[in-house]
């Protein structure tokens, strides 16, 4: 699993520390999967395949839930530019990326911010999960699915409640956070600067930052 240095964010709601200017982070370590897909395109012609067959091979990466920690796009996009170009769109539009409030705000707000324009546009679904203090009494009992908000940028009602996979009947904080972040993502435009302003967000009113 690919790992991002932890580096400084933003300025965090809730935090008096100031804002840090750091240099790129630590080039992550891969995946096994991806980074022996990516020696083995460059080892054969890979770009000789048919486009179908290429654009499978995506499309199968992308079918993998992919945390902030992973490497985002997968090491197959660094083989070369015309790799990279179709392939980061099909792999980001089928993904998706999990952010965990355990890993805590300054290696989540790096993650978005690394994040390159082509790749945060392509990303269709992203989950904030194991939110903090959601369970109660009752749901002590089922403690093996976490509270979650998922958005899913394809859906006419993005922002939804979530318990392991599913949809599930939210507690009123969470309800109410699902709300605000709804608000944001209505008045965000469709650009890169936007997404990961609305991201941030979104991090920030999820994990009570």
């Amino acid at each position: 699993m690919a790992r991002l240095a932890p580096a400084a964010s933003p300025a965090v709601r809730g935090t008096k520390t100031k804002p840090v200017h750091t240099a790129k982070a630590l080039p992550p370590a891969e995946s096994s999967a991806s980074a022996a897909l990516a020696k083995s395109a460059e080892q054969f012609n890979f770009s000789g395949l048919m486009p179908e067959l290429r654009n499978t091979i995506y499309a199968e990466i992308g079918k993998d839930a992919f945390t902030a920690m992973f490497d985002m796009p997968p090491a197959i996009t660094r083989v070369n530019k015309k790799i990279r170009s179709e392939a980061t769109g099909l792999i980001c539009s089928t993904a998706t990326i999990e952010l965990d409030g355990s890993d805590g705000p300054d290696t989540c707000m790096a993650w978005i911010y690394a994040l390159s324009d082509e790749a945060l546009l392509g990303i269709k679904k992203v989950k904030f999960s194991s939110l903090r203090g959601e369970e109660t009494a009752l749901e002590a009992l089922h403690s093996t699915f976490d509270a979650a908000i998922s958005i899913d940028f394809s859906q006419a009602q993005p922002v939804t409640p979530t318990r392991g996979e599913r949809p599930c009947i939210p507690s009123t904080q969470v309800r109410r956070k699902c709300e605000e972040i709804s608000e944001a993502l209505g008045v965000s435009a469709g650009f890169a600067v936007e997404r990961r302003r609305f991201l941030s967000f979104a991090l920030l009113v999820a994990y009570d930052w």
